[in-house]
Formats: C-alpha cells, sequence, structure tokens
C-alpha cells in the first residue's frame, strides 16, 4: 500500500520525522523506536483496537511518498494514460479526479475491468480509433501535447525569443544529453505501454526530426508517420520503383579515402551540396564529401511518400555499400528535405556509422553541430 501525498512531511513529527528515506516506508524506525516513539507505537496500536505485532505487519506493507511536485503526478498519469489508451489532457485529468471523489464518497464497491470501461466512455475519456501521438515541441509549444500519449517540451534548450530564431542550443552539451536520455526514456515508456505504433508531430528543425527516426527506429520495432502536404507519411507504406537519388563522390581513388570520415549533403528539398563544401572548407577541410541528391530538388522534388520511400533506402543501401569499402569513423549529415521525410529516413537509418546531424543556420554555408546518433 503506497499513502501518496504532494504534502511535505513534518520534520517534528514524533513519528514520521525520522522516518527511512531509502525505501519510503517507517516500519524499521518504529519498531526499534525508544523513548517518545514507543509510546506513540504503543498510542497507534491502542487506537486500532490491535497488537504492536500486528501494526508492525502492517506497516511492513506501507509506504509513504510525499513532497512530490504536480508535474511529477502529470508525468504519471501520462504514462499510465499511454498504456490504457486514454486521454491525458488537463480537461481529463479534471474529469478523472471528480469521478474517483464520487467512487470515494460512495460506499464501498469493486470494479470489473468492463465496469471500468463503461465509466471512461461515459466520461469521454478514450482514445478509440485514434493513433498514438508524440509531441516534441522545439520551435514552440504545440496544442496537441495536452491530448499527446507522449510528449517531450525542449523549448528552453535553445537560444531565440521566437521560433524562426531557434536554431541552436543555448548549452549544447546539457542540451544534447537531455535530448538523449529524454528519446531513451520514451522508447521505454512506449514499448512498456505497448506502442510501437505512432505518429510524430513538431515543431522542430531537420536535425530533432531525424534523432526521433533513429531513436524510434524499425529496427527497435516502431512505425512512424508525419504529416506532409500530400496527407500523413508512414513509415509502413512500400517504396516504389522510383530510385533515382543520384549519387555524387569526390574525384581520386576511392580506396584512398578508407578511413576518413564523412560528410553526406542530401538534396532534396533544395540542393545544398555547395553550401556545405563552403561549411566543410573552413571547418573540416580533410573530410570526404559524399553528394546525396534527386535531379531537380524542390517542393515538387518528391512525387510522394513512395517515392520518397524508394530514395531513403537507395541512400542506405548506397551508403552501407560505401560504409563496407572505406570504413569510415563518423558520418556528418546535412539534410534539406521535409521534416516527415528527415523522420522515415532516421527510423530507417541502421547500420550506420556513428552521425553528427547539422543545424543549417539560414545563412549560405553556415552550419553548427546539432545532436548525435550513436556512439
Amino acid at each position: 500500500m503506497v499513502l501518496a501525498t504532494t504534502k511535505a512531511i513534518d520534520p517534528g513529527d514524533v513519528v514520521l520525522g525520522p522516518r527511512a528515506t531509502t525505501d519510503a516506508r517507517i516500519v524499521e524506525t518504529l519498531r526499534n523506536g525508544t523513548g517518545a516513539l514507543a509510546v506513540a507505537r504503543e498510542r497507534w496500536a491502542d487506537h486500532l483496537g490491535v497488537s504492536e505485532v500486528r501494526l508492525l505487519e502492517f506497516l511492513e506493507c506501507l509506504e509513504i511518498r510525499h513532497g512530490m511536485s504536480e508535474a511529477e503526478w502529470r508525468e504519471k498519469v501520462q504514462d499510465a494514460a499511454a498504456g490504457a489508451r486514454v486521454r491525458a489532457d488537463q480537461a481529463a485529468i479534471a474529469a478523472g479526479i471528480q469521478q474517483v471523489r464520487e467512487w470515494v464518497k460512495a460506499p464501498r464497491r469493486t470494479f470489473t475491468p468492463a465496469q471500468l470501461s463503461a465509466a471512461i466512455d461515459s466520461l469521454r475519456l478514450g482514445l478509440q480509433g485514434a493513433r498514438p501521438l508524440f509531441v516534441a515541441q522545439a520551435l514552440e509549444r504545440n496544442p496537441r501535447a495536452d491530448s499527446a500519449t507522449y510528449s517531450v517540451d525542449w523549448t528552453s534548450l535553445f537560444n531565440g525569443d521566437e521560433p524562426r530564431q531557434r536554431r541552436t542550443f543555448t548549452d549544447p552539451a546539457a542540451a544534447r544529453a537531455l535530448i538523449t536520455v529524454d528519446l531513451a526514456t520514451a522508447r521505454q515508456r512506449l514499448r512498456a505501454a505497448g506502442i510501437n505504433d505512432l505518429e510524430v508531430d513538431g515543431p522542430m528543425r531537420l536535425p530533432l526530426w531525424f534523432a526521433i527516426g533513429a531513436n524510434l527506429g524499425s529496427t527497435a520495432g516502431f512505425t512512424l508517420s508525419a504529416q506532409a502536404r500530400s496527407g500523413l507519411w508512414s513509415s509502413a507504406v512500400k517504396p516504389n520503383d522510383q530510385r533515382d537519388l543520384q549519387i555524387l563522390l569526390p574525384g581520386g581513388d576511392l580506396q584512398s579515402q578508407r578511413g576518413r570520415p564523412w560528410a553526406v549533403s542530401v538534396s532534396f528539398a533544395t540542393d545544398i551540396g555547395e553550401d556545405v563544401n563552403e561549411f566543410l572548407a573552413d571547418a573540416q577541410p580533410d573530410i570526404y564529401h559524399i553528394r546525396a541528391r534527386l535531379p531537380s530538388p524542390g517542393r515538387e522534388a518528391l512525387a510522394g511518400l513512395p517515392h520518397a520511400q524508394a530514395v531513403i533506402f537507395q541512400l542506405r543501401d548506397e551508403l552501407r555499400a560505401l560504409r563496407r569499402a572505406l570504413r569510415p569513423p563518423e558520418l556528418h549529415l546535412f539534410l534539406a528535405m521535409p521534416g516527415a521525410c528527415a523522420l522515415l529516413l532516421g527510423n530507417a537509418w541502421d547500420r550506420m556509422p556513428p552521425t553528427w546531424t547539422y543545424w543549417d543556420l539560414g545563412m549560405p554555408g553556415r552550419y553548427e553541430r546539432a545532436v548525435k546518433i550513436g556512439n
């Protein structure tokens, strides 16, 4: 049994003040207590009309969880709601609390699973037919986060007062560490809740779309989807035969490049090859730059989801083949594509070198490291 409260313990309380903090129990403190504690133990047993031995037997099964914040309790509700497939927005939580209050006031009763399901339906708390939703807030807050199955808020990690300015981390090392932990936690909790097919929503820039896809990858058992201009794009859709991605390698002997790190610029929405070249000339002049581009990068370059899947798998497969020959220690990835496409690319990013993604700083030839995938 757990007694859970947001209240803090009065340090002057005779019984609870000297409680154990390692296991949230008071039984050993009370069992071994002398003086005022021994008197309190006797009075407590007399009040309940039981022996002190029986009181201690009960306290063996009691934990006292106290001082937890509102945010911590809401996180617990969100985790439980994900598995139960019920809403976890503020209105839903308020409705659930009120219902439980009514049950507490009534005479003692038990509920079957069917009765609990009926109560959830009557309160309209269920998410029937809705795909589980993961919301990552980075550029600004998203109202869908309130009703999402799972959400993270990274807005405080970025420089800038409004979305267009938020292109870099205030503290890169701390931000990367937090995002890594948040995505690992999301993967564990979604898997524990039996959720492996979900929609992802932002707002965020391409490196984070890619990072979420890679952390919730296909080899980990996840199917991901996101809204694109032509509708919902899902990693479950099979690619078509339009494998028209052009892979352009620098000149020279290929084997002489063995063991060098790679830069890979992926130009779907616009051609960023020259911008990346300009950046690398100053930042990493010895890196091996591989250009991947569609024949005519632009808004209409991708004919739809099956075409996007085709070039995603073409890029992955051709990079894997080059990796076997050249053994790069790491890969530096520069993206120009729709967010949904970056998510699906990350979802398919398996058996690849440790990969750095980069923020586009909005000026020609200007980039900055974003997040790293893999060790």
